[in-house]
């Protein structure tokens, strides 16, 4: 199978050289990241200097929230999601109006400025040893994990934003950090099923894409997750009748890199299943990936499904849907403030959760 790639672009307005690069038949995205932003003004017009010389690219971000917020000056600033579970377990009759509210803002101001995907949810569980999990996690609990999750993608989907969920099957039950080195976890299959795998088993239809963890799971396939057909295709596939785009986690961390040849890695993750092969580092890297491939078109079921991916907005242009989209949105800007604090303004809270 011949996927696609999501790439990456060098600084806050377009080369050169990334022009063709947004032509190229294999590049189907684009992710950002805070090197590509000043401010919102400047993040629109870059956005619409890609989508002039292809229209069809997606633009994907890292905007989670907490330490993993890729736009802060002009954005809201949401909480991380370990954060936000210990406030709104505290006001149980409007967690998931509260969860929604924040998943409809965060993908509001995003879709706003024509960014079409956010890599989240985060489904990864929270067992304290992960340190680049962490507070990215609901928490320990597949229930928990599971149940706040959908609340939030309730929120992205009634914005018109697609979710992510991440990292299947888990990335919080190791110490090393696939950025640098390859992990390995050496639990059995039946362990995962009812622990990190739970989440993404419980909420079955509800992600539109997933991305792969760079783990290898030593007791159960010889290949590391990104680079496994057991996994993305018996599993995933199969077992889980995951239907949704597959994509795999940056192919320049060191996880990746036990695959030497950057060209061989992303066929490697093509070949194991994944649709999309995302590359958001390394432009030399990169240029040759795309050198290599540029006789290689995509599979069409494969950019079919893919473009699913893209936002769209549940507001038509009528002034009286710009208006109440304002309104809605300033209750939410005013919601997750507040949900920053120590729930002093408990009742105000509860008073805005009801427009959601």
């Amino acid at each position: 199978m011949v996927g696609v790639i999501f790439g990456h672009l060098i600084g806050q307005s377009l080369q050169d050289f990334e022009h063709e690069m947004l032509l190229h038949p294999l590049v189907a995205g684009i992710t950002l990241f805070e090197r590509n932003y000043a401010d919102p003004f400047q993040l629109s017009d870059l956005i619409q200097s890609i989508k002039a010389i292809n229209p069809d690219m997606i633009i994907s971000v890292d905007h989670e929230g907490g330490r993993v917020q890729r736009f802060r000056q002009g954005f809201t600033q949401i909480p991380s999601m370990h954060a936000l579970a210990s406030v709104v377990e505290s006001l149980p009759e409007n967690q998931h109006k509260l969860l929604s509210a924040v998943g409809w803002l965060l993908a509001t101001e995003l879709i706003e400025l024509g960014i079409d995907l956010n890599f989240g949810p985060v489904l990864d569980l929270d067992y304290s040893l992960s340190g680049i999990i962490g507070e990215r996690s609901f928490g320990e609990s597949p229930e928990k994990v599971a149940t706040m999750a959908k609340s939030l993608i309730a929120g992205m989907k009634s914005a018109g934003m697609q979710p992510v969920g991440k990292h299947f099957p888990g990335h919080g039950c190791v110490h090393e950090d696939s950025h640098l080195t390859l992990p390995r976890d050496d639990r059995g299959l039946e362990v995962l099923k009812k622990s990190d795998m739970a989440p993404y088993i419980k909420l079955g239809g509800e992600l539109s894409a997933i991305m792969t963890a760079h783990i290898l799971y030593s007791n159960i396939d010889s290949d590391m997750v990104t680079y496994s057909k057991f996994w993305l295709n018996d599993v995933m596939r199969h077992d889980l009748g995951f239907k949704g785009v597959i994509i795999s986690d940056d192919l320049m961390m060191g996880g990746a890199q036990i695959e030497p040849d950057v060209v061989e890695r992303v066929r490697r993750t093509w070949q194991a299943g994944a649709d999309v092969a995302l590359w958001c580092n390394g432009t030399d890297e990169f240029r040759k990936v795309l050198k290599s491939l540029e006789s290689e078109e995509p599979d069409y079921t494969v950019k079919q499904r893919v473009q699913q991916l893209k936002a769209k907005s549940q507001f038509e242009p009528s002034s009286h849907q710009v208006s109440q989209a304002k309104y809605r949105k300033e209750h939410a800007q005013l919601l997750v403030e507040l949900l920053h604090g120590e729930l002093a303004e408990q009742a105000r809270i509860s008073e805005l959760a009801e427009h959601f």
